[in-house]
Formats: C-alpha cells, sequence, structure tokens
C-alpha cells in the first residue's frame, strides 16, 4: 500500500495484524494480538530522515538505510463489563 508520509517519499509500506480472543473466567474477555510493519528503501529513508550523506555529518560511519522490518508489537488485553444489563449500545 502506498503510504504519503509527508515526506515525498513515494515509498510502500505493509502492515500485517493478527488477534486471537481468547476465553476467560467470570464474564471477561481477554485478547491477544500482534503486528508487523515493513517498508521499503524509499519509506524508510523518508521517515528516518537521515540520509546515508547527512549521517557522516557527526563524523559517524556512513550508514545507507534499506527496507525492511519497520516495528512490531505485542499486545495483550483484558476487558469486563462493569454492569450486565445491556445498554443502547449492546443489541
Amino acid at each position: 500500500m502506498k503510504a504519503p508520509n509527508g515526506k515525498g517519499s513515494g515509498g510502500t509500506q505493509g502492515a500485517l495484524s493478527v488477534e486471537v480472543p481468547l476465553p476467560a473466567a467470570g464474564g471477561a474477555e481477554i485478547s491477544v494480538s500482534d503486528n508487523l510493519n515493513i517498508a521499503d528503501h524509499r519509506y524508510m529513508q523518508a521517515d528516518l530522515g537521515v540520509d546515508a550523506r547527512q549521517s557522516q555529518n557527526p563524523g559517524l560511519v556512513r550508514h545507507d538505510v534499506g527496507g525492511g522490518l519497520k516495528s512490531a508489537g505485542l499486545t495483550l488485553e483484558a476487558f469486563r463489563a462493569l454492569c450486565r444489563r445491556p445498554g443502547p449500545m449492546h443489541t
């Protein structure tokens, strides 16, 4: 998917997410989800904001960012209703 990141990169970014609901005691709801975000070289270069030439300015070793894994995450959520009577939002 093309991602306009406001920096004119024209790069490509993609995301993958999976959520798994798990049973819980006492009417609670639990879910576990993970996510992976990947991006190509053009997107990463614009997103990180430092190109290979700029990385040399402070005297560091020249580094050109390639594409690949941008971020990864894991989420654990637990939910329990405060009352059992359904309200207007629950049908």
